[in-house]
């Protein structure tokens, strides 16, 4: 069973299995989303994802905007007798503390758990194109606007940046879970297995670097791949240290291209 206790902001029914945001949780209590039980039961929404056990469903809020009904499965044994919390709840309390760190995420409404260990997560709605399909399609596009593919890079480079210099580790950062809002900014989503470490050694950053490459679509040059990550190092040139950099990402991303992801999607 999840703990009892509650980020800021938020309240426990349900014998401590569901969490529900206190804006919302009237609205969402009246059509049953304070009940395991009838989380589990819903069938409503399209499905936008499926991916190693989850399915993402989007459907419409009582308020009437959009969000996001992600379920996961049971947990292995392993994370059960490690005593682990549920993978929604790992979620959500990631996004609330990413959320007051400035980090552009989903806002968690509600979480719970089932008696068997499956859980759930909704999140209000974020509009937008995955970052991979987006420069699948338009990179060349911007080549031809040498200033607007620099604020590109320079944009993707200090978020990352950002998110490790306070000691995050997101584990699946692949582009396909950044997504590309209307206004052009990103956001960044799949946190379930994101952790924040101190500090954050260099081993995990190649990896989340790695991850990056690897899901790189090859539209993008390799001489537009070093300008990210000469922006992510802030390093204003190729240098011995950059050179150790890119040889330690590429090995890695390597390895992530010859096996089919864990925790795909």
């Amino acid at each position: 069973m999840e703990s009892s206790s509650a980020p800021p902001g938020f309240q426990v029914l349900d014998q401590g299995r569901v969490t529900l945001r206190n804006e919302e949780a009237e609205a969402l209590k009246a059509v049953g989303w304070g009940s395991w039980e009838k989380v589990f039961q819903l069938d409503t929404g399209q499905i936008v994802r499926r991916a190693a056990g989850r399915v993402t469903r989007r459907l419409s809020l009582p308020d009437g905007s959009i969000g996001f009904l992600k379920t996961y499965p049971s947990p292995s044994w392993w994370t059960r007798w490690r005593s682990q919390p549920a993978a929604a709840a790992r979620e959500a309390r990631n996004q609330c503390v990413l959320r007051q760190q400035g980090f552009p995420v989903a806002r968690p409404l509600a979480w719970g758990t089932d008696p068997e260990g499956r859980s759930f997560l909704l999140t209000s709605g974020i509009s937008g194109r995955d970052l991979r399909s987006h420069l699948a399609e338009g990179w060349r596009t911007l080549v031809a606007d040498s200033g607007q593919q620099r604020a590109w890079i320079l944009g993707l480079a200090g978020l990352v940046a950002r998110f490790h210099g306070l000691g995050w580790h997101h584990r699946d950062l692949y582009l396909n879970h950044f997504l590309r809002q209307p206004d052009g900014s990103l956001a960044l989503l799949a946190l379930q297995r994101a952790r924040c470490l101190s500090p954050l050694g260099r081993r995990w950053i190649v990896k989340d670097l790695a991850a990056l490459e690897s899901s790189c679509p090859a539209a993008v040059s390799r001489s537009d791949r070093l300008r990210f990550l000469l922006a992510y190092l802030d390093r204003p040139q190729l240098d011995e240290e950059v050179r150790r950099w890119v040889g330690e990402v590429q090995r890695k991303a390597l390895q992530y291209r010859r096996h089919v992801p864990k925790y795909p999607g």
